[in-house]
């Protein structure tokens, strides 16, 4: 064998090489779906869902979805579970007990800046499936956390409570959301604090109340 074809042989071995060794690279470095990340599918029924009994108990929102409004349509649901769920022009944080909205834009761009984004109701849902301790695998986990987050003491106002007349001065707060039928609120939640619950069911707008405080945020 010649020289040249030596070399000739070299060169293709070295450039087949080449190549194996790149198609290896893209390999390692392509992006392989994690074992724990949910089908967006499922994502989707979540949402739906979620945005679904807001509209059915509160109305359609003007700008977007927040958390205040899942908040009343879901009284299971905790302001915690909105840690570090992304919106429009920022990123929601539960600190020292409180919900606040950080801005990661420099101006608004719009006013539904607060809106849960896509991502932000997937980590939602992340975020409720660990408090539960539920796995997410099908539809049926979906279902099984919808159920769970409207699982709560809804306690509604009955005419021999609107008949009182007097209510005794003892302070056990509770948040008493008023009738959407009756009033469309600008801002969330729909309710005020009361000192008992004789207090807020004096009030005829109140449809009813739940144990504490009514929920705050920024």
């Amino acid at each position: 064998m010649s020289t040249k074809t030596t070399i000739k042989i070299l060169l293709i071995l070295l450039i087949i090489t080449a190549i194996i060794l790149s198609l290896s690279s893209v390999q390692i470095f392509k992006k392989t779906p994690s074992p724990e990340e949910i089908p967006i599918e499922l994502v989707n029924t979540f949402s739906q869902q979620m945005q679904n009994k807001i509209i059915n108990e509160i109305g359609q929102p003007i700008e977007g979805f927040e958390p205040p409004m899942f908040i009343q349509a879901f009284p299971n649901l905790k302001y915690e579970d909105f840690n570090n769920v992304q919106a429009l022009e920022g990123i929601y944080i539960f600190e020292n007990s409180k919900l606040t909205f950080k801005r990661t834009k420099k101006t608004p761009i719009t006013s539904a800046e607060q809106t849960i984004t896509d991502e932000g109701m997937e980590t939602l849902l992340e975020n409720i499936a660990d408090r539960l301790n539920i796995k997410i695998i099908d539809a049926t986990s979906i279902t099984q956390i919808i159920i769970n987050l409207e699982q709560s003491i809804k306690t509604f106002c009955e005419e021999t409570q609107r008949n009182a007349g007097a209510c005794i001065k003892i302070y056990k707060p509770v948040c008493g959301w008023n009738n959407s039928e009756k009033i469309q609120c600008i801002t969330f939640p729909c309710a005020s604090t009361y000192g008992n619950s004789c207090e807020a069911c004096s009030n005829e707008d109140v449809l009813y109340y739940t144990d504490g405080e009514c929920p705050k945020t920024n």
